[in-house]
């Protein structure tokens, strides 16, 4: 769906289109509300904590796994077939280069035959879930099906879990993620600044092919953009999930003395925090 062009992109997208618009989205808003606070209760007697794999990583694992219909508890087996699909070589000799390239081979294979069952087992049936509409789209082949399948559990992931890790970075390294807290920045512009300033997919573009206006948008011939169909689900993600993060803890502090970047996209292997609940007065 990434790299085709209309109409073939209109029709691999095209059934699960109006799931994604901010209408739909908000209807997700609840649930993603239930997979962070039950994750925030596992951190509460914490006084430190790894934002990246304790909170960033098993937020839009659960979620992307509940829209799919799928079971959450294996989100490590999920986020192992992800992190393979993405992985780069660590270095240019042909010995690991054949390594990440045979890792990527066989995480493609497993979820290929792990969304082939899904997709046989749901034809036919009346779910709501994404792998029920992907299994009764008719439009699509049995190997489209797959694929959509993987790329959404792919990019519904490790996106947001990116998206996640660089805006705390960002707030903690300038010093403004208690005023986030507080409102006096708003929690959604801080958000978009980070999503500008260490943008999780550093792009995948598409160029216009006649003039078009978009969202009172004026856009040319020729024009580079860069779109995405999560957006929306990734922004409300965010949004909830460091809202209820900051609303959860008086204090967070982020160690960023050592920090280590990830082989394969823009964000951190991990991102230990002090955290503090000061005791409030009842009443």
């Amino acid at each position: 769906m990434i790299t085709t062009d209309p109409p073939e992109h209109n029709r691999l997208r095209g059934f699960i289109d109006e799931r994604f618009q901010p209408g739909a989205i908000r209807e997700y808003q609840l649930q993603v509300e239930k997979v962070t606070a039950k994750l925030l209760d596992d951190l509460d007697n914490k006084q430190q904590f790894d934002f990246v794999n304790e909170f960033a990583i098993p937020v839009p694992v659960i979620v992307i796994a509940e829209l799919l219909g799928i079971p959450a508890d294996r989100r490590e087996q999920f986020k192992e077939w992800s992190d393979a699909l993405v992985s780069r070589p660590e270095d240019d000799t042909q010995e690991e280069i054949q390594r990440v390239q045979q890792g990527q081979q066989q995480a493609q294979q497993k979820m290929e035959r792990y969304f082939a069952k899904l997709l046989e087992e749901r034809q036919g049936g009346d779910g709501d879930d994404l792998v029920t509409l992907a299994a009764n789209a008719e439009d699509l082949s049995r190997g489209e099906r797959v694929r959509f399948c993987i790329l959404l559990l792919l990019a519904g992931n490790i996106t947001t879990t990116n998206l996640l890790t660089n805006t705390i970075w960002s707030l903690e390294e300038a010093g403004i993620t208690n005023d986030v807290r507080t409102g006096t920045v708003n929690r959604e512009q801080a958000i978009e600044a980070a999503l500008r300033y260490r943008s999780p997919i550093q792009s995948l573009k598409r160029i216009a092919t006649e003039d078009v206006k978009l969202n009172d948008q004026h856009i040319q011939t020729g024009d580079v953009l860069t779109l995405c169909l999560g957006a929306h689900l990734a922004r409300m993600e965010a949004d909830v999930a460091l809202g209820q993060l900051l609303e959860r803890f008086d204090r967070l502090d982020a160690d960023l003395s050592d920090l280590q970047p990830l082989s394969s996209l823009y964000s951190l292997e991990s991102l230990p925090c002090d955290v503090r609940i000061d005791a409030h007065p009842e009443g």
